[in-house]
């Protein structure tokens, strides 16, 4: 009976033996062709969730997914089946109450949403993983999560919070680890890139010099010197842009770092295009081709495309940028096919992988016919559930095939809708200009028989002038219309002399006294059209109601830059004002207010002193063109 018991046991060790060699080799099989086979990573990975499953190893199980979920770097291929593989790894490690491999799948999950450009859901799952570091004491994990804030703003053009994030870095930083000399460089740069995003170039420049203080080795500072040469090209320093982006190139090809190498010599071949010498751009464009051509790095490639986009548009060559930007989609396209073909092609070998697995486990651990039947037992009730795990899936891929068709019919069907609607609209806007120039061409009649009138008959002119205040009036609008149907933008510095017009003609034709005051720091910035017509169009509203109702003879105006995108008006006349409960039967005021919520702007009306004068107070939020 001992020597059963004995024999047994030694069956069942050398059973658990086997299973984790086999466990280890194909997590470490895996490992090591991560990111560079991602082919044969997938695969090593697919077998080992398979065989983790089996065994009810969920820990192993979780990680085989969440290795699955990063092993491609290539963000153009991110989509239904990418997302479902981090939440399924997220749901296994929160099963688990597994913190730390939670953390890491957050992470890297925020950094791929980043990269599609869902900044929302990439900052929630920041903050989760900011919790859990925060909860662990683990600093590495939180230097990581402030660096990814910093990022995650900085893509979502929200560059004051990216500072922030920068600065709660580096104060983390000072206090836990103030040696980390390679972290604070992160949050240095961090820094700079965001003080690039805002235009402030000097102070882009401050802090990359900074990073150079900090003693880092030279295999780091090579990706450093790359970004400090891109913001010497934005100052159109193009002589510093070309010296230092050489210095990373000479780091860079020293360490062999070959895929830094083909960006290098791509910045090179456009920053000598932008200073003119266009022979040594070339030269520097076809390194870069040949190298690329060596690596055979698809992802590098459209990344090359696309700087050859706006390399042809900065020489003005339109149709070799169309030829390039058609190569650039071209190749994602081809990406996502062959994504699509990789997963179909996995799904037919998985039944054949799942069975040699299962019968190297029988020919290793099982050495007794009772053994064996038990097995036979066990493989039959095994390969059933692979096989209703192998329908399951492809039903699922089938159905998205389907969704995804159907989702395309119905885009083709609105951009064709989108076109016919776009066919009337340019029909309208050229009537509406043959229209507006008709009207011009009449009043500046009215204009010149008016001057003469002014020289020959100066009497008779005196009687004409509330027709000379009308015309002024219809000039402006007209104008303002003129702007807005042909697209035209305002810089902030033409939208007050606008209002510098409207104020010089009510004073002239109206008796009105009108103060205007403005703060506007960014005068050169250009204003959305829409909003700039309206809110034209509700300056003249407010002066012509209280020219004609208010009874009064002073108007205030004040405008008043508060942000990089928020501007403050305020409107207020000395007239007998209105009661604000009442404001709905004024026709003009409601206007003003149609107009307003057009533009989508914040307002409210106030009548002091016991309903005598009447303010307007106006926030505009996103009031100028992104740059």
């Amino acid at each position: 009976m001992i020597k059963y018991l004995l024999f047994f046991l030694l069956i069942a060790n050398f059973k658990a033996y086997a299973v984790d060699e086999y466990s280890k080799s194909l997590m470490q099989k895996g490992l090591s062709d991560l990111y560079t086979n991602t082919e044969a990573a997938e695969q090593s990975f697919k077998k080992l969730e398979v065989y983790a499953l089996s065994r009810f190893d969920f820990n192993t199980f979780g990680q085989a997914v969440f290795y699955q979920a990063i092993n491609d770097e290539d963000y153009f291929s991110f989509g239904a089946d990418k997302e479902k593989l981090y939440r399924k790894a997220i749901d296994i490690f929160k099963f688990l109450d597994d913190k730390e491999w939670l953390s890491y799948t957050y992470l890297n999950f925020a950094g791929v949403l980043r990269e599609v450009g869902e900044y929302i859901k990439s900052l929630e799952y920041l903050q989760l993983t900011r919790r859990i570091a925060e909860e662990r004491k683990d600093y590495n994990l939180l230097f990581s999560v402030y660096n990814n804030l910093s990022l995650t703003y900085q893509a979502a053009s929200n560059y004051n919070q990216a500072i922030i994030m920068a600065n709660r870095y580096e104060k983390l930083i000072k206090e836990v680890q103030s040696d980390n000399r390679e972290a604070l460089a992160e949050a240095f740069h961090n820094k700079a890139e965001a003080y690039s995003g805002m235009g402030l170039l000097d102070s882009a420049l401050y802090y990359h010099k900074k990073i150079f203080t900090l003693s880092l080795s030279e295999y780091i500072l090579g990706e450093y010197l790359a970004k400090k040469g891109d913001v010497f090209a934005k100052k159109q320093m193009y002589d510093e842009a070309i010296k230092t982006i050489k210095q990373s190139l000479e780091i860079n090809r020293k360490h062999n770092r070959d895929r830094e190498m083909v960006k290098n010599y791509s910045k090179l071949g456009l920053y000598y295009a932008l200073a003119d010498s266009i022979d040594k751009s070339t030269i520097f464009w076809d390194s870069s081709y040949v190298l690329l051509s060596q690596i055979g790095d698809i992802n590098l490639l459209t990344e090359y495309k696309k700087q050859k986009v706006e390399h042809y548009k900065n020489i003005g060559d339109a149709e070799l940028a169309i030829e390039y930007s058609d190569a650039y989609y071209m190749i994602k396209d081809s990406l996502k096919n062959e994504k699509s073909a990789l997963f179909i092609e996995n799904l037919e070998e998985k039944y054949l992988e799942e069975k040699q697995i299962n019968k190297r486990l029988q020919n290793e651990l099982f050495t007794s016919k009772e053994q064996l039947a038990e097995s036979q037992k066990n493989h039959r009730l095994y390969l059933t559930g692979a096989l209703i795990i192998l329908i399951f899936t492809i039903g699922l891929f089938v159905a998205s095939f389907y969704k995804k068709e159907k989702k395309t019919f119905k885009i083709k069907a609105l951009k064709e809708k989108a076109e016919e609607k776009n066919k009337h609209l340019s029909v309208r806007l050229k009537l509406s200009r043959e229209l507006l120039e008709y009207v011009k061409s009449k009043l500046n009649g009215i204009n010149a028989f008016t001057e003469k009138l002014k020289k020959e008959k100066p009497d008779l002119y005196q009687q004409i002038i509330p027709i000379t205040s009308v015309y002024q009036d219809s000039v402006q609008s007209i104008r303002h219309k003129d702007w807005f149907i042909n697209d035209k933008s305002l810089t902030a510095l033409e939208f007050v002399d606008c209002i510098r017009d409207l104020k010089n003609s009510t004073e002239q034709f109206t008796g009105f006294k009108v103060n205007f005051r403005e703060i506007i720091a960014d005068k050169d910035k250009k204003l959305e059209p829409m909003t700039a017509i309206q809110m034209l169009s509700v300056f003249q509203e407010f002066i012509s109601n209280s020219v004609k109702h208010s009874g009064g003879n002073k108007i205030d105006i004040s405008v008043e830059q508060l942000t990089d995108s928020k501007i403050n008006i305020q409107l207020s006349d000395n007239g007998i004002g209105f009661h604000p409960e009442k404001i709905s039967a004024g026709h003009g005021l409601r206007d003003i207010e149609s107009r307003l919520r057009q533009i989508k702007a914040n307002w409210n009306w106030s009548s002091i002193q016991q309903y005598k004068g009447a303010t307007l107070h106006i926030n505009l939020h996103n009031v100028f063109i992104e740059s």
